[in-house]
């Protein structure tokens, strides 16, 4: 144990003593995937720390999403990247005048090997990330600004594909300042030249100054997209014969219309009918359609928050269906669901108390009496921030689950945020495996 603490206290010492490295250290609990995230992970770039803000391959910068294959071997991670470069008075700083942004990354991970990821695509911001194991194939929502309005459309990529290449395009999302000469993995905008997948779903997803369309899930074989702006659900084939010009069929809400408020029905027990309209997010902050599907393969979706709509296996548009009431406790605010391979309970990040608790129940009768099995307080690390101002020093930080999901019985995969505990943005990401029980 002696030992061990010494090579600890040496690592840490080895951190310390490079300035301009941010890492982090150790997880209070679970076990830290190594070789991926944990170097560095803020949207905003430091040139004084990173001269060109060039995101190293290892690095997470904004991570949001993840799914793994069949085997539990293959790992794709959706990241948004860089939103903001500040200016530097370093000296360094005028000396070098030119930045170029690939951050903004689509990773494959062999879980296994640890070997170097892979990045399927620079050209996100990425939101969203599912595995089609019919097709072998990646499935990911991405946005991107098109002449002052922001798009989104879905892609479609081979699993074990060949990486993107670096397009090195002076068309870039991320403005550095005056004097900067700025080139980045990928220029803004659709029909990329360096995109690496195939659109297989964009026309009548509705274009936004601030959020187009951000949710997804697959549904048999089609991949389902939240258009709150549309306020409605559109399928895509994922075999791709929407391409980019074909519209998606609508499969739930009444699209052009909503109920006129934020939910459209009681999110309290017994189940309620939930009306033909889906919920308005106009009032709101990133208020979305949360959509996931069952293991027997019904859709379930979170209207903006508030009540939650089983739409089955068949969900048909301007179709009225029934409320699933799903309680976690503390509020009736949820993230992140998910359900146990062998229970079928449902596991849900409750927001105020951002820890996941377990649900009993079905779809017919609900979700209830929650039972903690990940406490936030679990989710806490060590971390190592470089400064401008002061030596670097090890500080807590605490985390939150962005997405998770159950390996076996007794094992959960947890994307982790990392932020001051008093509240700061988030610093770095990470994967951690946690034994469950």
């Amino acid at each position: 144990m002696a030992l061990l603490k010494v090579v600890q206290l040496a690592a840490v010492a080895s951190v310390l003593a490079q300035s301009k490295v941010d890492q982090l250290l150790n997880v209070s609990a679970g076990t830290l995937i190594k070789g991926l995230g944990g170097i560095g992970g803020s949207t905003t770039c430091s040139r004084w720390k990173n001269l060109g803000c060039s995101t190293k391959p290892r690095q997470l910068i904004g991570a949001v999403d993840f799914a793994l294959d069949e085997s539990g071997r293959h790992l794709y991670v959706a990241t948004t990247g860089l939103d903001y470069i500040e200016g530097c008075q370093d000296p360094e700083c005028f000396n070098n005048t030119h930045t170029h942004d690939n951050s903004s990354r689509l990773l494959h991970f062999d879980l296994q090997t640890q070997g170097e990821p892979v990045t399927m695509s620079y050209c996100g911001p990425w939101k969203q990330v599912k595995y089609d194991s019919k097709r072998r194939q990646v499935v990911a929502l991405r946005h991107t600004s098109m002449s002052g309005k922001n798009s989104a459309e879905v892609v479609a990529f081979d699993a074990h594909g060949a990486p993107a290449t670096d397009a090195n395009s002076k068309s870039c999302a991320v403005y550095p300042g005056i004097g900067i000469t700025a080139t980045c993995a990928c220029a803004k905008g659709l029909d990329v030249a360096n995109l690496n997948g195939k659109v297989i779903g964009r026309a009548g997803l509705q274009k936004d100054g601030i959020l187009p369309a951000a949710t997804m899930t697959l549904l048999g074989d089609d991949v389902l997209v939240g258009d709150q702006n549309n306020y409605c659900i559109v399928a895509f084939p994922l075999e791709g014969s929407a391409g980019t010009d074909t519209k998606g069929t609508p499969v739930a809400g009444t699209c052009g219309k909503s109920c006129g408020s934020q939910g459209c029905a009681s999110i309290g027990s017994p189940p309620v009918k939930a009306g033909k309209r889906l919920g308005d997010g106009s009032h709101g902050m990133d208020l979305t359609y949360g959509l996931f599907s069952t293991p027997d393969g019904r859709l379930l979706l979170h209207d903006m928050n508030t009540e939650t709509i089983d739409y089955g296996r068949s969900p048909k548009a301007e179709t009225e269906y029934m409320t699933v009431p799903i309680d976690p406790g503390t509020s009736s605010l949820y993230v992140n669901p998910t359900f146990h391979p062998d229970s079928g309970e449902l596991l849900v990040l409750e927001k105020f108390s951002r820890a996941g608790v377990l649900l009993e129940g079905t779809v017919k009768s609900g979700y209830k009496n929650p039972q903690k099995l990940v406490d936030a307080g679990e989710l806490s690390g060590t971390y190592v921030e470089a400064s401008a101002y002061f030596k670097p020093h090890p500080i807590s930080v605490a985390g939150l689950a962005f997405a998770w999901v159950f390996t076996s019985a007794k094992k959960l995969l947890v994307l982790v945020s990392y932020a001051l505990p008093t509240g700061s943005e988030y610093l770095d990401h990470a994967f951690v495996e946690l034994d469950v029980q």
